[in-house]
């Protein structure tokens, strides 16, 4: 009879541990955020997420855009960006939390110059 138990006890303890072959839901990051560089908005269509912003400089307004896909919580992006009458680009990664809500980030440009961007709505 103890030898039962045990097949069973490990039976259960080792199904308890399946994969879980679906992908996780995709939270809405869609909206208006406030940053600390300006205003971003973001639109998502399934995992596809593009973006916008606006943020002041010495020099006038900077406009830029950002594309990328969200996988859980975390969306890599491309950016680029007018400054000057000269396009600079790069790449950037935001954790969203609260649901959404808000993110932490960093991104880098062409040249490797790094810097953190985080905002909420």
């Amino acid at each position: 009879m103890r030898i039962i138990y045990s097949f069973f006890l490990a039976f259960m303890l080792l199904s308890s541990f399946t994969y879980n072959k679906t992908s996780p839901q995709l939270i809405n990051v869609s909206g208006k955020y406030k940053t600390d560089f300006g205003n971003l908005t973001l639109v998502q269509n399934q995992s596809n997420v593009t973006g916008s912003y606006s943020y002041p400089s010495k020099d006038g307004e900077i406009l830029g855009n950002l594309k990328g896909e969200l996988k859980g919580l975390i969306l890599q992006f491309t950016w680029e960006q007018n400054q000057k009458n000269v396009k600079i680009s790069g790449n950037g990664e935001f954790k969203f939390i609260n649901n959404g809500k808000a993110f932490i980030g960093t991104w880098k440009d062409k040249s490797g110059k790094t810097g953190t961007w985080s905002g909420a709505k």
